[in-house]
This record gives C-alpha cells, structure tokens and sequence, in this order.
C-alpha cells in the first residue's frame, strides 16, 4: 500500500470572497507540495505558496484564467488571513503552515 500524505493536507478555510461586485466561493489550503486555493464555480484551481508571494500566487491564479484585479483580491485575501492566523513558531500548531 502506498504512503499516507493526509496528514500533511489541511484546508484552511472554505468562504466567499468578494471581488469587483463578484462572490467566489474559495477552498484555500495546503498539499503534500504547499498552498492551493481552489473556486470550484469556476473551475480554477492554483498552486499557493504560504510564505507571503503575492506575485507568484496572482500569476498561478492568472494562468489558470482569472482575471489579474479579482486574482490580486484574492490573494490579498489569503495573505490576511495567513497573517492573522499564523501561529507563532515555538506553537505546535506552526506545522500546519509548513511544506513538507
């Protein structure tokens, strides 16, 4: 039988998020390999990172079609979240956030 990785999948959160008059429905959380965020509405799912590279995560969410200003949205979203809920790195928790 194969390894077990689900101990390193967690999601964060499920919301809506609002952009431009918009609601998008994402699923952010982290993999085996790190972040993704995922809005099944519209069928775009992209790689995140978790250390802050908005750049990097507006470009992957781009790629996959989203428009650059709802992208960037979201992603300023997502970092918020991550600074509000990060724990220290002496907190157990810290590995939630770590790749692995």
């Amino acid at each position: 039988m194969g390894k077990d990785f689900t101990d390193a999948c967690r999601i964060f959160f499920a919301t809506d998020i609002e952009s431009d008059g918009a609601a998008y429905y994402a699923i952010f959380g982290k993999h085996i390999n790190g972040g993704f965020i995922a809005l099944p509405r519209e069928g775009i799912s992209a790689e995140q990172t978790l250390n802050g590279n908005r750049a990097y995560n507006v470009g992957k969410l781009t790629e996959a079609g989203m428009s650059e200003r709802t992208a960037a949205d979201i992603v300023e979203y997502c970092a918020n979240w991550i600074a509000r809920n990060k724990p220290d790195t002496s907190n157990q928790l810290a590995a939630l956030f770590e790749s692995r």
